[in-house]
């Protein structure tokens, strides 16, 4: 818990066979979304081709983080054909995966509402632990912002009026970082 007496940001994370699950608990942010972009590489390196939010605990996601959801989704469809899920959604997080798309890349389900057959394989991940914020220097954070934004347009086109002012704005930020990167010494 934070200050405020709410869940503080975290993500849980755990493989077992060729699952992922993910427990978001408060709000799906930029800032946990490097760790969530590298960890879904691992999902990746493993062969899942299952990957499930338990979004039971999330209060709010921004795009930066649904943007890197998109991304996984995107890169586990073209390597095994494997499936996001995302359960126990309320339904303001449900809101935001529809506003964006991702509701009609992902399966999306309800509190209340998850399958049997979901249920049943989250009863076997009993080992979920801490997904440590990366320590990401200032070009990563806007690498993984920036991809994860490219992803939302990808995945729903209809995204490109909404995001482009932020992709450029972002495209900027990083050239200058690497400009400025460049130009110190060693």
């Amino acid at each position: 818990m934070n200050a405020d007496g709410n869940l503080a940001d975290a993500l849980f994370v755990a493989i077992h066979q060729k699952i992922a699950l993910i427990r978001v608990c408060g709000r799906g942010s930029f800032q946990t979304g490097a760790s969530l972009k590298q960890f879904g590489m691992s999902v990746l390196n493993e062969d899942c081709d299952l990957v499930i939010f338990d979004m039971a605990d999330c209060t709010t996601m921004d795009s930066t983080f649904m943007g890197v959801i998109a991304g996984m989704a995107l890169r586990l469809k073209r390597q095994s054909g494997g499936t996001i899920v995302a359960m126990n959604l309320n339904s303001k997080t449900l809101s935001l995966l529809t506003t964006l798309g991702l509701s009609r890349m992902i399966e999306t389900y309800e509190a209340g509402s998850t399958p049997d057959s979901l249920v049943a394989h989250l009863s076997k991940i009993t080992d979920l632990g801490p997904l440590g914020n990366a320590n990401v220097d200032n070009e990563l954070n806007l690498e993984t912002m920036l991809r994860a934004h490219e992803d939302l347009v990808e995945a729903s086109p209809e995204n490109l009026p909404k995001f482009q002012d932020v992709i450029e704005f972002l495209n900027r930020d990083l050239k200058k970082v690497r400009a400025s990167a460049g130009d110190s010494p060693p």
